[in-house]
């Protein structure tokens, strides 16, 4: 535990300087915090730009008390500079969670194992701050403009698959076979970037997670 405490504190201090291109979104986040102050028991999604882009979430799952805190193409270490500001200042009844897609796709030389360690600091903090509240990992997308990242992504899966399924309160869900066409990434649920999803790839991931937030 004090081991992933510090390097929790030595993996921020590696992050701050790249942050500063999430500030005007962080900025908007407590904006609307201080109209709209959340209610305790929300459901809160937080992660990258797969949530950020997801703008009909609380019709989806026919739940008005979804907060979603995606920010830009974050990673991993973004989430745990900003954590304090998308996570511990609310009081959730539930956590999604996404993100480490970015994360490989920013450094050919990070290892799933590497992507393992960040997602084990976030979720030891976590629980530090929650430590009933139920946590839900939506598993790495398949997508063609990433395609050969592959390996690493499934493997990065894998990893955090496995260290949840020790975890009490915790689901992985995943979702990669079922965005594949022929072994391979289908591009109709894709936006013209062939990297974020158009509505036919979040009705795959509303499927997936529906069981778990229906109020």
């Amino acid at each position: 535990m004090r081991k992933l405490l510090f390097l929790g504190c030595f993996f921020i201090g590696l992050v701050g300087f790249g942050q500063q291109q999430f500030a005007g979104e962080i900025a908007q986040f407590r904006k609307q915090d201080s109209i709209h102050p959340p209610q305790k028991g929300l459901v809160l999604f937080v992660g990258s730009s797969s949530f950020r882009l997801w703008t009909t979430m609380a019709s989806d799952f026919n739940n008005p008390n979804i907060l979603n805190r995606g920010f830009g193409g974050a990673t991993i270490n973004d989430i745990l500079f900003y954590e304090d500001e998308v996570v511990l200042k609310y009081e959730p009844s539930k956590i999604v969670f996404y993100c480490g897609e970015n994360d490989i796709a920013a450094d050919p030389n990070l290892t799933p194992e590497a992507v393992l360690l960040r997602f084990q600091t976030f979720f030891t903090h976590i629980r530090q701050a929650f430590p009933k509240v139920p946590f839900y990992f939506v598993g790495i997308k398949p997508c063609p403009s990433r395609w050969a990242m592959q390996e690493r992504m499934q493997a990065t899966n894998r990893l955090i698959e496995a260290y949840l399924a020790k975890q009490p309160a915790t689901v992985f869900i995943s979702v990669w076979e079922a965005m594949l066409q022929n072994g391979v990434p289908n591009p109709a649920l894709f936006r013209e970037d062939q990297l974020h999803m158009n509505a036919l790839g979040y009705a795959i991931w509303i499927t997936a997670l529906r069981p778990y937030l229906q109020p």
